[in-house]
């Protein structure tokens, strides 16, 4: 309704031709500008052989045609992952709405029911992997032959939580000594989750030399059909003792 308002209004209006032009030429110049930031930026990571959201994201985005889905639960380094894994045609990105976290578990499930044809990725935070009940999902993956790739990004806790702390007590108690009590030590083999549950294929990967391979292999998998997860150990978010959880 408000749409439809709008464009009436605005169809009633004369267009000066030469401010469009401009607006647009601007807004390009701007995008084209914050691009290069980003990949400058990932550039970075990869000369030096860093494991990081955006290394990863960006190796993946190599290997995937333009029709491949992703879904993305990677929560606080979400826009990260947009930011160097672009999706250009309708219907190949899907995002957290209303429910959170875990929901990619099912959601990829029911993305490559709908789209058998098509890759379809899942990338996840080792937090969003434990909600999504990845017994079930793995178990579903392989009953009924919906091969999917999932990849988990590893960062060994929860780290929406620590950076919301960060956020409202930065120089605090536990901002200073490193006690957020948000770890989880990196110490689940999610690969071996989804074989156990379901036969998937998986690889945990610990050095970017590894990582393309993985992936490849992975990819590979899934249009074998078979499903695969393969888990980037990436710097952890805190050092805190195992013995303080």
């Amino acid at each position: 309704m408000l749409l439809d308002q709008l464009l009436r209004r605005l169809g009633a209006s004369p267009t000066d031709e030469g401010k469009v032009a401009e607006r647009s030429r601007a807004a390009e110049e701007r995008g084209s500008q914050l691009r290069a930031t980003w990949r400058s930026a990932v550039e970075q990571d990869v000369a030096a052989e860093r494991l990081t959201p955006a290394s990863v994201s960006a190796v993946l985005a190599g290997l995937l045609d333009d029709d491949a889905i992703v879904l993305n639960e990677a929560i606080s380094e979400a826009p990260t992952v947009w930011k160097h894994l672009p999706r250009q045609h309708p219907g190949t990105v899907f995002g957290n709405r209303g429910t959170s976290l875990g929901w990619s578990g099912g959601g990829a499930l029911g993305v490559k029911l709908a789209s058998p044809d098509r890759t379809v990725v899942s990338i996840v935070g080792d937090g969003t992997f434990f909600f999504s009940v990845p017994s079930s999902s793995y178990w579903v993956a392989d009953r009924y032959d919906i091969p999917l790739l999932t990849v988990v990004l590893d960062n060994g806790g929860w780290n929406a939580t620590k950076r919301n702390l960060k956020r409202q007590h930065a120089g605090g108690t536990a901002d200073r000594t490193d006690r957020y009590f948000v770890n989880l030590q990196q110490s689940a083999d999610f690969p071996g989750i989804a074989a156990a549950a379901g036969g998937s294929w998986g690889a945990t990967v610990t050095s970017f030399g590894e990582l393309e391979d993985a992936l490849r292999t992975g990819l590979a998998e899934v249009a074998a059909g078979r499903p695969a997860v393969v888990s980037v150990r990436l710097d952890p978010i805190t050092g805190q003792p195992e013995d303080e959880r």
